[in-house]
């Protein structure tokens, strides 16, 4: 019997969340929102003592200019705004925090309105009061001078700098050299196990057979002097498959004795499959380099994702003329041989 899969932190329904630390979190948000500063200075308050932290640069040690500072004192007020409005009308009572719902207010209005002057309004006593003002002031300097460029070059030209922040392009090429390394790794698990490596300089990849170019879906694996390279797909993975190599195990023999799927199994294989095409997508997006992982093996799953709970595995497969008569109509393919060079 396969094991189930544990449920990620996604699954887990709101109900079923701690919610002593849920209303733990929200009697800090409303401490920290909801402080009467009249009687104290005004960064002796933890909101605007964050914020006062955030208007330092941490890469140039100077303080950020109004034109970058002033996205973050509004993203602040849109938070308080939001979490005060959940504070006055909440759908649902908070009763360890003692918030009475929606339903059991004498007037909505009337509690927005209080706690909007008491605490949301310029020239009240709270957080943000002091916020509303140091964005007002922003506001006014960005009026007064020139915007600068959203993206510009550092001095040694080894940073980016988009909208104020830095970015770092030696940061960007380890990412981009661990990302490869990830996609390496998860190709080897997605297609079984290593499989033998191809020699790119032995690919032929020319216009010259011009019959076969004009065909429709032509591919250059398909040239008969790659054959023996490239000439891969369901048929060898399917093989593989059957073996159990690289640690899966897709299909066992049924009572009745026809070979069938592992639903455990093959959702787990289709889940390493999307974590594998979604960080293709960003390999291809960040560098641009396809034939890095693509020209190394045309890979072509054999699993379909809506049917591969219904359908079974023929167990003559192995004796058929073709690779693909005994899989399912409408298998998921994400063969490489589909991309541009």
């Amino acid at each position: 019997m396969e094991e189930p899969e544990p449920a990620s932190d996604e699954d887990v329904p709101a109900q079923d969340q701690d919610p002593n630390v849920t209303n733990a979190l929200m009697h800090l948000c409303m401490l920290v929102i909801m402080q009467d500063t009249s009687r104290i200075e005004l960064y002796a308050s933890p909101l605007m003592h964050y914020l006062a932290v955030r208007g330092v640069d941490e890469h140039s040690k100077t303080f950020r200019a109004a034109f970058f500072y002033t996205p973050i004192l509004a993203a602040a007020l849109w938070i308080n705004r939001l979490i005060m409005l959940e504070v006055a009308v909440p759908l649902e009572e908070w009763p360890g925090v003692g918030l009475r719902g929606k339903a059991m207010l004498v007037s909505v209005p009337e509690r927005i309105h209080e706690l909007r002057r008491k605490h949301l309004c310029e020239g009240s006593f709270s957080p943000t009061a002091s916020i509303l003002s140091q964005l007002a002031m922003g506001k006014h300097f960005n009026q007064l001078h020139q915007s600068p460029p959203n993206i510009r070059w550092s001095e040694d030209e080894q940073i980016i700098y988009y909208e104020g922040e830095p970015v770092e392009l030696g940061k960007i090429k380890k990412m981009c050299r661990t990302l490869m390394q990830e996609l390496q790794e998860a190709l080897g698990e997605l297609t079984f196990g290593s499989v033998p490596g191809i020699d790119l300089g032995a690919i032929i990849d020319s216009m010259a057979w011009s019959q076969a170019f004009r065909r429709e879906s032509y591919s250059f694996i398909k040239h008969v002097k790659n054959q023996e390279r490239t000439d891969v797909g369901y048929g060898y993975l399917y093989r593989r498959a059957r073996k159990g190599k690289g640690g899966w195990k897709l299909f066992r023999k049924s009572r009745a004795g026809p070979i069938e799927w592992v639903d455990g199994q093959v959702k787990k294989y289709l889940g390493a499959e999307r974590r594998f095409l979604r960080k293709l997508m960003v390999c291809m997006h960040v560098t641009g380099k396809w034939a890095v992982i693509t020209c190394q093996v045309k890979l072509t799953t054999v699993i379909d994702r809506q049917q591969v709970a219904s359908q079974p595995v023929d167990p003559n497969w192995d004796r058929s003329r073709s690779a693909t008569a005994y899989i399912p109509p409408g298998t998921y393919t994400s063969s490489m041989d589909a991309c541009v060079f």
